[in-house]
């Protein structure tokens, strides 16, 4: 009796080892992906299921003060996009998003998704979480271009980006968005931060990435 005892509290004891050693290299494995994909300027995950890859890029780097509120109008959004004193047809960091008194009136991003595997996946993708700190008017519209906005629907949405779109193996595409705070012509406090999540799903699952 005493030995059956003896090895059913050795074979317990084994089993609790192994179940604590998987919940610790599981949480460490979370930790070390949450910690990697935080990133100011290049935030990217990835999908084993579908072999896909997100990046996120700020491309509007020199605007780095709070943003002074915007006209929801192409031709605003477009002029913002490209700063002030830009009358070429390029993308210009050190103007994007800057007004003529040196204020931070936007932000510009580029997404980027790769299929990587050999295989087509048919994606969806939007903007699926946007908002900021006192700033229940923050918005986003897609553009064409880093420097061009033609239409000006808000781009929060599961299919503002790509709707049912498919992606050849090996296809890499890119889109753009602007993020401003909507002028509704009454007094708005904004502390600059805000947070948000781009979505691209497939029938095989969804892969986000954070941008602020």
């Amino acid at each position: 009796m005493n030995n059956n005892k003896k090895i059913n509290s050795s074979l317990i004891y084994a089993i609790i080892g192994v179940l604590m050693l998987v919940l610790v290299i599981g949480g460490s494995t979370y930790a070390y992906y949450t910690a990697s994909a935080k990133n100011d300027t290049a935030i990217k995950g990835t999908s084993a299921a579908a072999g896909l890859e997100l990046k996120v890029n700020k491309l509007s780097t020199s605007a780095t003060n709070d943003l002074i509120p915007l006209t929801n109008t192409t031709d605003s959004l477009t002029t913002a996009a490209k700063g002030y004193g830009n009358t070429g047809t390029t993308f210009d960091a050190t103007k994007s998003c800057i007004d003529k008194n040196g204020y931070s009136v936007c932000q510009v991003y580029e997404i980027v998704v790769n299929n990587k595997s050999t295989a087509s996946v048919v994606l969806s993708g939007g903007v699926t979480t946007l908002e900021g700190d006192n700033t229940p008017n923050v918005d986003c519209a897609v553009m064409v271009s880093n420097i061009s906005v033609i239409n000006n629907a808000s781009c929060k949405s599961s299919n503002s980006f790509a709707n049912n779109v498919t992606f050849t193996g090996g296809e890499t595409k890119t889109y753009y968005m602007i993020v401003y705070i909507n002028n509704i012509n009454e007094p708005q406090f904004d502390k600059g931060v805000f947070n948000g999540i781009v979505t691209f799903s497939s029938a095989t699952g969804k892969l986000q990435a954070e941008f602020n």
